[in-house]
């Protein structure tokens, strides 16, 4: 039995110098060299924080009451990116009436406003932002903004309703 240990010893031993000497003389290298530029990150300005679109009536069938206004949106990135823009729901100050962002056809369904950028309807909160422009670093884009009064019968008369656009900056 010591003698087949032996031999099973000696086998490995002779394999354990012969398999390295002749894996060395089968390898070959290559070098790849990998690069990156790292692209300057997303970043805008708005210097005004609100558009005042005054006072307005309801609308009503056939003739919607529309208010127009424009914001201002500055590239401060090194690098081109798309600018996007989603609307919000109007809220009343204090608590009270809200207005849901959709599509106005008076006479029904009541509550409910549009918001434009661009004469791009925003969508309902929460649902993807639309692409408004491109901009390179130190571009100033002024998107056209319309906000189309809810149908006479909606809450909020007489009150002050507010709404948000946000603004959303994005390298490719």
């Amino acid at each position: 039995m010591g003698g087949i240990r032996t031999f099973v010893l000696a086998v490995f031993g002779a394999l354990t110098l012969i398999v390295p000497v002749a894996y060395a003389f089968g390898v070959d290298t290559g070098v790849v060299q990998a690069t990156v530029t790292a692209n300057d990150a997303a970043c805008i300005t708005v210097p005004s924080l609100a558009i005042q679109y005054g006072s307005a009536v309801f609308s009503t069938s056939g003739t919607p009451v529309n208010k127009t206004g424009s914001v201002t949106v500055t590239s401060c990135s090194g690098s081109p990116q798309n600018i996007l823009a989603r609307g919000s729901d109007a809220a009343q100050e204090g608590g009270g009436a809200t207005w849901v962002l959709g599509t106005v056809t008076c006479p029904t369904p009541k509550d409910v406003f549009s918001h434009f950028v661009n004469e791009v309807q925003m969508t309902t909160p929460g649902n993807t932002s639309i692409s408004m422009s491109t901009a390179s670093l130190g571009q100033t884009v002024s998107p056209s903004t319309r906000l189309t009064m809810p149908c006479t019968g909606s809450g909020g008369a007489g009150a002050l309703m507010t709404t948000t656009l946000v603004f959303t900056a994005v390298v490719p």
